[in-house]
């Protein structure tokens, strides 16, 4: 036993000491030569420098580390040349590129980085990818991790398709399309901050189990931030505006998650807006401001089964909450200051449980009930233009509320 631990122990040690550390342009004159000269495992370390080339790490070149070192500027389009492709092309696995600055893609698949496919555990750390034709960063891959890398001024941000994607501390400005998008299960956008993103969301995830968390998008033609599949969490995110007309957040497809602790303001549409096509989702202490400048809302819920709890709800546009699916929890939240209703069930929405809420000094109804079967419970309604409308029918009669006006009869319009 001791002499196979010994030979193991050896083997593991010729293999760790058969990985190379190749130098540019000390080794090899430039980084794609490189490349072409490294095995599996090797360390390429660039000098500071620009370097007017596109470097291809096709298959076979699994665990390559490339560095820079001081500032290196790798120019994909030579001389003013129309270009030939990417600033990176990867097809191996486990690579780690970091450091450097990518400007200029153009042609072919005019990225920053582009991997087609074949690429998984890709590691892109610490770069600056610039004025490129198409998306800074465009990656086909599982287990992808980007961090501490800025986009600006490419027509796109970073995409990620595949598993396991995590997008942590990065910077997305003046972008041409969708700041950071995944298509895949398992994502993770953390420490993110998106400015200034034209024609697409700041931020949308396209799967399952996605965490969008401590995020900062300031200034989105879509969604702020837009999740696509079951059981979200997007939480502790700042919205700062919103400029046009689509919501701060917008969730779709999904049978549980939560919504949490978010900062939303100044969005054109919705502050959050919950699709029909969801159930069971919780959105709980909430921040939002200033909501729904082209005549929306605070939050619309149109999902089912739904908690929407201890959010604070100030200046909506139209209704701080507009309920019209069936079934929801709406508790303990705070709304103040609606250009009309603070909590309005609309017609054809069926058996929602309305109960310790408190809406003050909002300009049309402080509850208007138009659903069926609502349950209306220990709610303070008070200094609104009518606290208490009722159009629709409860299952048991209203008990514990605190009114100061209103009653059973048609609501009036915020505009008669």
């Amino acid at each position: 036993m001791k002499l196979a631990i010994a030979l193991c122990l050896s083997a593991s040690c010729v293999a760790a000491s058969s990985a190379a550390t190749i130098t540019v342009p000390g080794d090899q004159p430039n980084i794609q030569a490189a490349v072409n000269a490294s095995n599996p495992g090797d360390t390429i370390l660039v000098s500071a420098g620009t370097y007017e080339e596109n470097v291809d790490i096709a298959g076979g070149f699994n665990g390559l580390t490339i560095k820079a070192k001081g500032k290196v500027i790798l120019d994909c389009r030579p001389s003013g040349a129309s270009g030939t492709g990417p600033g990176f092309a990867v097809a191996s696995q486990n690579v780690t590129i970091q450091g450097f600055t990518i400007r200029h893609a153009k042609g072919t698949n005019p990225h920053g980085v582009f991997a087609a496919a074949g690429a998984d555990g890709l590691t892109l750390r610490k770069l600056t990818i610039e004025h490129t034709d198409s998306s800074g960063i465009d990656v086909t891959a599982n287990s992808v991790t980007i961090e501490n890398t800025t986009v600006a001024g490419c027509d796109g941000g970073i995409q990620v398709t595949g598993a396991d994607a995590v997008i942590s501390k990065c910077t997305v400005r003046q972008d041409g399309n969708t700041g950071v998008l995944i298509t895949g299960n398992d994502a993770l956008i953390s420490k993110c901050l998106l400015i200034t993103i034209e024609d697409g969301e700041g931020i949308r995830v396209a799967g399952s189990n996605a965490i969008v968390e401590k995020n900062v998008v300031d200034g989105a033609d879509g969604p702020a931030i837009l999740t696509d599949g079951k059981n979200p969490t997007i939480r502790s995110n700042k919205i700062l505006r919103q400029c046009d007309d689509d919501p701060g957040i917008d969730v779709s497809n999904a049978s549980a998650g939560l919504v949490e602790n978010n900062s939303i303001r100044n969005t054109y549409e919705d502050g959050i807006e919950i699709n029909s096509n969801v159930t069971d989702l919780t959105v709980t202490k909430n921040k939002i401001t200033n909501c729904g400048s082209e005549d929306e809302h605070g939050i619309e819920l149109s999902g089912s089964n739904c908690t929407v709890s201890k959010n604070v709800i100030r200046n909506s546009q139209k209704d701080g909450i507009n309920v019209i699916g069936d079934g929801n929890t709406i508790s303990d939240n705070v709304i103040i200051d609606s250009l009309e209703d603070g909590i309005d069930v609309t017609s054809g929405a069926n058996d929602n449980t309305i109960v310790g809420n408190k809406c003050l000094k909002n300009r049309g109804e402080g509850f208007e009930n138009g659903g069926g079967n609502t349950t209306l419970t220990g709610n303070t309604m008070k200094n609104n233009r009518t606290d208490f409308a009722d159009n629709g029918t409860f299952a048991t009669p209203p008990s514990g509320n605190s009114f100061t006006t209103g009653g059973v009869g048609t609501a009036p319009e915020i505009d008669d």
